[in-house]
């Protein structure tokens, strides 16, 4: 057994509603996750599954089993890459880009007017899909305050890593390090995390509604019906 297989072992906590109900892309991943760790693929280390209603829940599970070194939350209505899950990240706290569960329509209008000037309708859907779809997290530059850098990194950070503030955080990967700054800056109400931390814009996640929504949308605009 290699050494990465033994030196780690991450906690998935599955943050579910008051029905208990989860997705088919949430229970995609897991199926995914088990195949990867029966083979031993890339990164594949010991896991420990439990669901919770509350990230807090979570927490505390964590911190009393000191077995476990890593702390996976993940959303029961969402799925995620694989790779993300299981990934050796530096970073205290991780979180992925994913969209938002939700349609901006200002965003939407504003793409269908700018193309509808010639009383043309736009020629793919994709650009309307896309025209909607908001990220748990916003790209800022670099800025000099009293205090020191505020805002997101502007280049990637080993490969596949922003800083941005105030992400919401529905999937997180955190360190024992990293629970202290989840327990004080982590707002259950909103999801969000009030503090700077790493986004992983490499990951891929679904966040189950908005894009078929969106998709659905794209479609009734090219036909004119709204």
């Amino acid at each position: 057994m290699s050494t990465e297989m033994t030196a780690r072992k991450i906690l998935i906590a599955g943050i579910v509603s008051d029905e208990y109900t989860v997705s088919i892309n949430f229970t995609t991943t897991l199926i995914r996750l088990q195949q990867r760790i029966a083979t031993q693929g890339t990164h594949a280390c010991p896991v420990t599954f439990e669901f919770f209603r509350h990230v807090d829940d979570a927490v505390m599970f964590f911190e009393r089993d000191a077995s476990l070194t890593r702390l996976v939350v993940l959303d029961g209505g969402m799925s995620c890459d694989i790779d993300f899950i299981l990934f050796p990240h530096t970073p205290d706290v991780v979180i992925p880009a994913y969209p938002i569960r939700g349609v901006n329509w200002s965003k939407v209008a504003d793409v269908h007017g700018a193309t509808d000037t010639a009383r043309t309708r736009p020629t793919d859907v994709d650009t309307l899909r896309r025209a909607g779809v908001d990220y748990n997290f916003v790209h800022r530059p670099v800025v000099s305050g009293p205090t020191g850098p505020t805002g997101s990194s502007a280049s990637l950070e080993m490969g596949r890593y922003i800083q941005a503030e105030n992400p919401q955080a529905k999937i997180m990967s955190i360190s024992r390090a990293g629970v202290a700054c989840i327990s004080s800056n982590y707002d259950p109400k909103t999801c969000k995390l009030d503090t700077i931390c790493a986004i992983d814009v490499t990951a891929r996640c679904v966040n189950t509604g908005p894009y078929d929504f969106t998709g659905c949308v794209g479609t009734r605009l090219l036909q004119g019906r709204v």
